[in-house]
């Protein structure tokens, strides 16, 4: 017998028992459907997922994949898929990289909750995406860097509670509120850049832990009403003609101009003509 095909999920069952004489030949039917026009397939640590269409919410723990999700290190979504489903990648603690398709349009509640490894976490731009739902990225620990795209109007409740290691969040001009305990416990802030010229609603424990005292850059001509807003004017509100040197920016040389990158006690250092930046472009003295 060189195959036999089982159960999605059960193998290791199988392997614990009498059907471990067929070891070599054991093999997951790792596949299925989450959604009407979805499908979902696990191969040596990544989860695909193929199709278009919204994707079925899920309560805590009925994934199909939840037998995997202490071995998934990667996932990756579809350009045509319209939404990330309830609980749907919860509690995947390994995955170290998603993202977030243009296409897609709300990310449910707590779909990426418990993520710890998540690192990078990228929106495409002019996407169709305009709601991160309650505990979406919750407990995301190794996010540090996040730039919300252009077109989001609101981030639920805890939406980024504790991630903890976060350095820097980018909002978009659509930005309209963030809900209570939305960056909640995101104590190592460093930076907030915001280009919506109304101030977003903000509660009063949407940024419970952070320094009031980082800068927040937002458009020149909109600084008074930012230092007159509530919770926002707590915080130090600077005029974006006032910001450093974006990394993106220092890494846009003219043909003359000598880069070097190195790392210094674990710290990107990036040496632009002799003149040294941190990895948030900012020079360091």
């Amino acid at each position: 017998i060189s195959t036999i095909t089982v159960t999605c999920g059960l193998i290791e069952d199988y392997m614990a028992s009498d059907w471990v004489t067929y070891a070599d030949a054991l093999k997951d039917d790792c596949d299925g459907r989450c959604g009407d026009k979805l499908v979902w397939k696990y191969e040596d640590s990544q989860l695909n997922i193929f199709g278009k269409g919204d994707m079925y919410d899920y309560d805590v723990d009925v994934q199909p994949w939840q037998k995997y999700r202490n071995k998934i290190t990667s996932i990756s979504l579809p350009e045509g898929m319209t939404s990330v489903g309830n609980a749907s990648f919860k509690d995947c603690m390994f995955v170290n990289n998603v993202s977030v398709p243009a296409s897609v349009e709300t990310i449910g509640f707590s779909a990426f909750e418990n993520c710890r490894m998540l690192s990078n976490l990228t929106f495409a731009a002019n996407g169709a995406l305009t709601t991160i739902d309650n505990w979406a990225f919750y407990n995301n620990h190794e996010l540090k860097n996040v730039v919300i795209p252009e077109g989001v109007t609101s981030i639920g409740y805890a939406a980024f509670y504790g991630c903890t290691y976060l350095s820097e969040l980018t909002l978009p001009a659509s930005m309209q509120a963030i809900e209570d305990n939305g960056f909640a416990l995101c104590a190592k802030l460093q930076r907030i850049n915001i280009d919506a010229t109304i101030p977003p609603t903000v509660a009063a424990r949407t940024f419970e832990e952070v320094n009031r005292s980082i800068p927040v850059y937002v458009p020149d001509e909109v600084v008074s009403a930012y230092q007159s807003a509530p919770i926002w004017q707590e915080f130090n509100i600077q005029g974006k003609s006032n910001a450093p040197a974006g990394v993106e920016d220092i890494l846009t040389p003219s043909p003359s101009t000598n880069i070097q990158k190195l790392l210094r006690n674990g710290q990107l250092i990036i040496i632009r003509d002799g003149v040294e930046y941190n990895a948030m472009g900012q020079e360091i003295h």
